[in-house]
């Protein structure tokens, strides 16, 4: 939503050549009978999905499939594309389907026709017969996301869909549709509970398929923002996004339209699109968190800790904060960072403690005891990360996070009501197939 107000096999066989040359006809029907009883009970690989072109015709990796939203267009994702291109896709790899002149407030065409046409772009494009191993990734903004999840489910894409990502989409509708259906085919189907969202989410909204989709989906608002104080203030609440069954992150504090063009975005959307032993995405390390939690009271923020792995199998610590801020005199005014309170002075989160243990293939270990009155680590935003790379440990293998605990504060506020505190689960990762 750019702005809103955007799958027979060919059997051979050796019959002999030279004796018992009168038996050739019957060996060759005792041949074909034998290999139809094999298929029959042994099944005909990547039975159902479309021919792979000829070697010099596939595609150097797995392609991408960008999808723009509601009143925008594809220009959206040079950023991302160029990004895409320095970390080793080829042009030939990235894709863009255009549907903006089929978008806007006065278009008749639905969500569901558009996720008719972006399967017809794919066929015509040759995309999965393309592709090294007949899969594509799509990557998908705001309403794009609810298009290609049309082009999925009712079109049954997702069998050829290897990852599935979704930046501030609408997966659950969004409040401002309600207030701009009047002539909006679009902003109908955006609407919560909308006929569209019944048909595409159902009972399960992250289904498997023959390609064993991955989804991942991404947003700004952690869910429990004042509409005053909106990170994204087009697709919201923070709910409105996240996918039973996906795994759900919560970006840097960015509007609805950044998202195809910030770097965090742009980083982890890749980290998305291929995991560890994928020989068909340019190499990458990938990160793996444990849950998003509240931490706090006077002082809160939404804590996530994290290990962060390199292409060279660097393992380190990653601690997440947003939402950041503090409450404020007895009625609790809520402020986020940065905001000084009554000129008081700086307000910035000050993250003091960080507490765990770091273990690996081995017997490699560390323990982290980062705590006291020092100041470890300052931002001045309601969101931010701490990478700890200090404590960083690198090599194939099983590695933990183990008992993380991190504290922290308002910078300005030194009383004990101004501190906070999260304890976290264990992480853990498996560099082996990097």
């Amino acid at each position: 939503m750019g702005n809103l107000f955007e799958l027979t096999n060919s059997v051979s066989y050796h019959t002999g050549v030279g004796r018992n040359s009168l038996w050739t006809p019957l060996q060759k029907i005792l041949a074909r009978a034998v290999t139809v009883v094999a298929l029959l009970f042994l099944g005909v690989p990547n039975a159902g999905a479309a021919d792979a072109a000829p070697s010099e015709d596939l595609l150097p990796h797995r392609p991408i499939v960008f999808v723009h939203g509601f009143n925008s267009g594809p220009g959206v994702w040079s950023g991302m594309k160029g990004y895409a291109k320095e970390q080793g896709y080829d042009e030939k790899d990235l894709y863009q389907f255009d549907y903006e002149k089929d978008t806007g407030f006065f278009k008749n065409k639905s969500v569901e026709s558009l996720g008719k046409d972006l399967g017809d772009y794919i066929k015509k494009q040759n995309l999965v017969e393309k592709s090294p191993d007949q899969t594509i990734d799509i990557v998908a903004h705001s309403m794009g996301s609810l298009v290609a999840r049309s082009y999925m489910i009712l079109e049954k894409g997702k069998d050829v869909v290897k990852h599935y990502v979704s930046l501030a989409g609408p997966n659950h509708g969004t409040a401002p549709a309600v207030f701009a259906v009047a002539g909006c085919t679009q902003c109908q189907d955006m609407m919560p509970g909308s006929d569209l969202l019944k048909k595409i989410s159902g009972e399960n909204e992250t289904p498997d398929s023959k390609a064993h989709t991955r989804y991942t989906t991404f947003r700004s608002n952690v869910g429990d923002e004042p509409l005053t104080a909106l990170c994204d203030g087009i697709v919201f609440p923070g709910q409105a996004t996240p996918l039973a069954g996906a795994d759900n992150q919560v970006t840097p504090c960015i509007s609805h339209n950044d998202f195809p063009g910030n770097s965090w975005v742009q980083e982890k959307t890749l980290d998305a699109l291929t995991e560890p032993g994928d020989k068909y995405a340019p190499k990458r390390g990938f990160t793996k968190c444990n849950s998003l939690k509240e931490a706090g009271d006077w002082v809160k923020a939404w804590v996530q800790e994290c290990l962060e792995v390199g292409k060279d199998k660097t393992v380190t610590p990653v601690y997440r904060f947003r939402g950041a801020g503090h409450y404020r005199t007895a009625a609790r005014i809520w402020l986020y960072v940065p905001t000084e309170y009554l000129g008081a002075g700086d307000d910035s989160v000050n993250i003091h403690t960080f507490k765990a243990k770091l273990t690996g293939p081995g017997g490699k270990a560390k323990s982290i005891d980062l705590a006291g009155d020092k100041n470890y680590h300052i931002f001045g935003e309601r969101a931010g990360e701490v990478r700890l790379t200090d404590q960083s440990l690198q090599g194939a293998g099983i590695y933990k996070l183990v008992d993380p605990f991190v504290g922290f504060n308002i910078y300005v506020w030194h009383d004990d009501a101004n501190k906070a505190s999260a304890s976290g689960s264990t992480v853990e990762v498996n560099t082996e197939k990097l």
